[in-house]
């Protein structure tokens, strides 16, 4: 049952990386690289987010899954 459950984890994890790397480049894309503060913000929390979905896919911990929380909000 645990390693199911850690293998569909995986998934949701290079999810996340995928995402990131979306939030990452989405100033360029959507066209607000211009704008300080949202592009600033995008490319900050983009890099973490891809940091931590990094570790998760290394070793699975309690701390990712509220980092992807807080990061969120």
């Amino acid at each position: 049952m645990a390693n199911t459950l850690m293998e569909g984890k995986k998934g949701q994890d290079w999810l996340n990386l995928v995402l990131a790397v979306c939030l990452f480049i989405s100033p360029w894309i959507i066209g607000f690289a211009a704008e300080t503060a949202p592009a600033w913000n995008a490319w900050i929390v983009g890099v973490v987010l891809g940091a931590v979905a990094v570790a998760a896919l290394a070793a699975f911990a309690e701390w990712e899954e509220w980092v992807g929380v807080v990061l969120g909000l």
